[in-house]
């Protein structure tokens, strides 16, 4: 996208060749009338711009006539370019906040074929993230206390699942032989 001034008397009107397929109007001190021309001089249409207004072209445009049908000389700004770029800001305050305390506790084995809780609830924790060491043979679900084969969140070898809360977190080991899981709670 890039500005294009236009100043225009009463009645007067500007051609100019400007490649693109999007027009944004940032400024004007009056209404104009804006015409797209494709490359084989096929009009595209007239539309009313005022600052503020926008205009898609489906079709690929190359030439741009502004045209002032007003009684007053108006002076307007356009972007023009291939794509939509938005500009617009944001006011006000953002507040970020980032945790206190990470805690990586110690490995947590889970028995052949059952459920484990891997971390106790706890106020105020933000995420717990559960990873299944890449070591291990099985496919482990990971939830809340009621993981078991067919609930909570499958947890392959090397994945590691995170769960906002601050609840209770289990693992469930379908397997015949133990398995150990990371778990490190962001609070």
């Amino acid at each position: 996208m890039r500005p294009y001034g236009f100043s225009l008397s009463a009645g007067q009107e500007a051609t100019r060749s400007i490649d693109g397929a999007f027009v944004r109007c940032d400024s004007a001190t009056g209404e104009v009338y804006l015409t797209l021309e494709t490359s084989d001089g096929r009009s595209l249409g007239t539309v009313a711009m005022r600052a503020g207004k926008r205009v898609r072209s489906g079709v690929p445009f190359s030439k741009v006539r502004v045209e002032n049908q007003g009684a007053a000389s108006v002076d307007v700004t356009l972007e023009i370019g291939a794509l939509e770029v938005d500009s617009s800001e944001m006011a006000g305050t953002v507040t970020v906040s980032v945790p206190d305390t990470v805690d990586s506790a110690n490995d947590v084995t889970v028995g052949a074929g059952s459920a484990v809780q891997v971390a106790a609830a706890r106020a105020g924790r933000r995420y717990v993230m559960v990873t299944n060491l890449p070591s291990n043979s099985e496919t482990l679900r990971v939830g809340g206390s009621g993981a078991a084969a067919n609930n909570g969140t499958p947890a392959v070898p090397g994945q590691t699942v995170t769960h906002d809360s601050s609840g209770a977190v289990y693992a469930y080991n379908p397997g015949a032989a133990a398995q150990d899981v990371a778990v490190v709670e962001v609070y």
